[in-house]
This record gives structure tokens, sequence and C-alpha cells, in this order.
């Protein structure tokens, strides 16, 4: 088994145990692409390990956490920073590039 395979089942092995244990009724995939603003989709929850699967298989960065009764799952791009679950909640970018803008005087 190589590496790449190993870590997914690993990956695999860990959400499944996460998922069992917690009373999920929805799911929000909230996937970065850098410090900006994050795209995110609601997922069935039938189709929650497939999503894990295919961004893990990508080379992304994935997380996931229960927020009441709702999980979210948190993707992004290697190399960058991982943003805080509050960010990921809130559907945040994790710099507001409009702000840093205005502040050196271009907006």
């Amino acid at each position: 088994m190589t590496s790449k395979n190993a870590e997914l089942e690993k990956a695999l092995l860990e959400f499944a145990t996460y998922f069992k244990c917690a009373q999920l009724d929805s799911c929000r995939l909230v996937h970065y692409s850098g410090v900006g603003q994050p795209n995110a989709i609601d997922v069935s929850m039938s189709d929650v390990e497939s999503q894990i699967v295919g961004c893990l298989a990508e080379g992304f960065k994935v997380q996931w956490i229960a927020e009441g009764n709702r999980l979210y799952i948190a993707v992004q791009e290697p190399d960058c920073p991982t943003p805080s679950w509050e960010k990921v909640f809130a559907e945040e970018a994790l710099v507001d590039v409009n702000e840093l803008l205005k502040r050196v005087g271009l907006y």
C-alpha cells in the first residue's frame, strides 16, 4: 500500500469512528482556495464519505467537526493556512482582501 493510500485509509477510519458517534442531520462542505472567500455547498449525508475521499485523493487538506447536528467539512489547498472553525462556520475568507486594499489606498 502506498503512503497516499495509507493516509486515505487512516483518514477514512478516523471519519468513520467520528461519524458513528455523532447525531448529524446535515453537512456543509466549505472549500478554501488560498485565503480568499471560500466556496460552500450542502452535501447529503449519504455523500459525505465520497466527498472526503475525493478531496483527499486530490491532495487537499480535509478536516471535519460537528456543530450542533450539522457536520462541517473544511477543505483547504495544500501549503495554505488552515482556517479557524469560526471562519468555516461563517464561511468567511481568511483574509479580507478589500480591507487590505483600502489600507494601502488601492480601493
